[in-house]
């Protein structure tokens, strides 16, 4: 889901940064589910790619945001190269923010007529 959401972003924002974090992560994700901890090596590699590429797009998400929650994005980003708690905050909360100011494109208003 991760790898989708990231096709959105990009095709909402068009911004080529953010978007390959975000599926970077997302595939990194895939193969921490794919390969458990008893497989060291694809594990390990997974996870660093997630870690990584995560911590990447939530600091390039700072860029994108605007107010107060650019800062908080920042700081996440920082923390989150080093824990994976701050990627997930950070994934619902830039969501939300996108959602709630964002319109769809190429869609027009119900009841105008032009």
């Amino acid at each position: 889901m991760v790898i989708v959401a990231a096709y959105c972003l990009y095709r909402v924002l068009s911004r080529r940064g953010i978007s390959i974090m975000a599926g970077l992560m997302g595939l990194g994700i895939l193969g921490v589910g794919i390969f458990p901890g008893n497989h060291p090596a694809p594990h390990q590699v997974s996870s660093l790619l997630a870690f990584t590429a995560g911590g990447i797009a939530v600091l390039l998400g700072w860029r994108v945001q605007a107010g107060p929650l650019r800062y908080l994005y920042l700081a996440l980003g920082v923390v989150s190269l080093w824990v994976a708690y701050p990627v997930v905050l950070w994934l619902v909360s830039f969501g939300s923010t996108l959602c709630r100011t964002h319109e769809p494109r190429g869609r027009p208003e119900a009841g105008v007529t032009g």
